[in-house]
């Protein structure tokens, strides 16, 4: 078995990340970068929302063009990818987009929603190429540099504390970014891609990225934010090939940080206003006293709505602005799902998450493979957040996921002891 890692490594090493392919990695990570820049509510509206539709018709034309470019089968081939997955996700969205505006008529959200789920789609098909021409490592490290000026940015709106990067009414930062929860995703992703890097690649600048990425979170103040990094950093650690010391060391970490985190005014004071929720059934009825009976009646609410038409929706998009019951969002992406796309949709989207997930577990556990560690754990942390929160609609925080999402496909090339070496006169 371990001569089998060793040539099919060896297979990958020797394409050296050939000039056939397209050279994806600079536009990818400056539309990464724009996209975490652009997010920023000092903009007027009008001026955001066309530097965001310029953003992705760049990315899903350019992924366009390396879709059907002849190195297309090449990346599909090594990187042992079906384009399969991302025709039918595309598909299905344009169907139901069609459906939609001959239902309701041309819609702005309609059209917004479609191009952020096709812009998702498009950084799927940049990481891949860029993946094949530059390496899985080279890849992590432009990512993280392309994400990094957005951190530094939202960590000194808590300096400066002006309206535009600063809520002083919440005492939240939230930077370039539309809302502080979405600041705080990103930043959880980013404290997990730097951890990963500082596992693996061991360079005290990573460490720094890595403190950067919590100072983020600490600076938007989301409980969220920290839960999901929580969340990633132990399925990182646990999900893949590491050494027993470091899974008792992140082990004794994670449990310091919860008790430093249920230690602080913020948690205690979080505590203290959802202690107020007296049940679901409550809730439900319109008792609201905290975000989180707000959250129980939006849901009930939205249930209802659903259920005027269960299998095929109410429509993409309609949620965004259209069909909103308390004037906001569902603040929950499954049952966003299920409102707008019903269970058609909704089975359509779990079929082609459990063949990504089934995919990813089944190479993560391999040393060879260590980048399906750092895949998994941003997927699982990002689905948990989903829960309670508007997930999808945090583009920058799901353009860095889903472009590192792509990692599962190729051998790790950064710089570790393989413990397939040793067993080189045992296979």
């Amino acid at each position: 078995m371990g001569s089998s890692i060793l040539s099919r490594s060896a297979k990958v090493s020797s394409l050296k990340y050939e000039e056939k392919v397209p050279q994806a990695t600079p536009i990818l990570a400056f539309l990464l970068l724009l996209r975490t820049l652009s997010d920023s509510a000092v903009f007027p509206g009008p001026v955001t929302s066309l530097l965001n539709i310029g953003i992705s018709c760049l990315g899903v034309g350019f992924a366009m063009w390396l879709a059907i470019s002849p190195q297309q089968r090449r990346v599909c081939t090594t990187l042992r990818v079906s384009p399969g997955l991302s025709l039918m996700f595309s598909v299905a969205v344009l169907m139901y987009f069609l459906a939609t505006t001959l239902r309701f008529g041309p819609d702005y959200s309609v059209t917004g929603e479609l191009t952020r789920l096709l812009t998702l789609v498009a950084f799927v098909v940049l990481a891949q190429h860029s993946l094949l021409r530059v390496g899985p490592s080279r890849f992590c490290r432009t990512l993280l540099a392309a994400s990094t000026p957005a951190l530094c940015i939202l960590v000194l709106s808590a300096v400066v504390q002006h309206p535009w990067v600063y809520n002083a009414n919440t005492g939240r930062a939230f930077g370039t970014f539309i809302h502080p929860n979405g600041a705080a995703l990103f930043s959880a992703v980013f404290a997990t891609l730097a951890l990963f890097l500082v596992l693996t690649l061991k360079q005290r600048r990573y460490v720094l990225a890595l403190l950067l990425g919590i100072a983020g979170l600490a600076v938007t103040a989301s409980m969220g934010g920290f839960a999901t990094f929580a969340i990633a950093a132990l399925v990182l650690v646990f999900a893949g090939e590491w050494p027993g010391r470091l899974k008792f060391a992140a082990s004794g970490l994670a449990v310091l940080g919860g008790v430093v985190i249920l230690s602080t005014e913020r948690f205690r004071e979080r505590v203290a206003e959802l202690e107020s929720t007296l049940s679901f059934h409550e809730a439900a009825a319109g008792h609201i006293t905290n975000s989180v009976d707000w959250r129980f009646y939006n849901w009930t609410l939205f249930s209802r709505a659903w259920g005027e038409d269960p299998f095929f929706g109410r429509g993409l998009g309609m949620t965004q602005e259209n069909l909103q019951p308390l004037g906001q969002q569902v603040h929950n992406e499954y049952l966003r799902t299920m409102v707008e796309t019903g269970v058609i949709g909704g089975l359509i989207a779990l079929v082609i998450l459990l063949i990504y997930l089934n995919r990813t577990f089944a190479v993560c556990r391999r040393a060879e493979y260590r980048g399906a560690a750092l895949s998994l754990s941003l997927v699982i942390a990002v689905l948990i957040n989903a829960v309670a929160a508007n997930t999808l609609t945090y583009m920058p925080a799901m353009l860095l996921t889903i472009g590192l999402a792509p990692l599962s496909s190729i051998p790790w090339d950064g710089h570790y002891e393989e413990p397939s070496q040793h067993k080189k006169g045992t296979s």
